[in-house]
């Protein structure tokens, strides 16, 4: 059965949970193996995107299929705090670019609040070092340097990825 179809049962929290967490553990030790549809429906949103991906994904079948706002809102609370309490894990992947995720959802991973996101952004432009920006907000090296190798993949596909710029001649 697919994700979505186990969420109209009783204890579909505790399946969700579990199909979440068992989700990030194969993707960190044998990420290729079939562990089922909604096993796998989890890895491969969480794969391509994150965290982001796996609830825009249950959001618009929850929708399609006219859960009501109470359930839709419960699921994607419920994915929030999975996403915080293996915070780790999920970035720990996303540095061994086992889960692609552009660097917002990679700061959101680490615990930034949207406007903190904003606000690190902000920092960059005016010209002070990631190193600098992520030490006032308290993260510890090992995690700036997942950061930073993230956010320099990025840009490395960004900058392959941009047209050759014009001849100024």
């Amino acid at each position: 059965m697919s994700l979505i179809e186990h969420l109209d049962r009783e204890g579909w929290e505790d399946f969700l949970r579990g199909t979440f967490e068992f989700s990030l553990e194969l993707l960190k030790n044998d990420r290729f193996r079939y562990a089922g549809s909604a096993v796998d429906d989890m890895k491969s949103w969480l794969a391509v995107g994150g965290v982001g991906r796996v609830k825009h994904h249950l959001s618009n079948q929850m929708e399609t299929l006219g859960y009501s706002p109470d359930k839709m809102l419960a699921a994607n609370n419920l994915l929030d705090e999975l996403a915080q309490q293996h915070r780790i894990q999920i970035v720990d992947l996303m540095a061994h670019k086992v889960i692609s995720a552009e660097p917002k959802e990679f700061f959101l991973a680490l615990g930034c609040a949207p406007l903190e996101i904003e606000n690190l952004l902000r920092q960059f432009s005016e010209g002070k070092s990631f190193e600098e920006v992520a030490r006032s907000y308290g993260l510890p090296d090992d995690e700036i340097e997942k950061a930073k190798r993230l956010v320099d993949d990025w840009f490395d596909k960004r900058e392959r990825n941009l047209p050759p710029l014009a001849d100024p001649n």
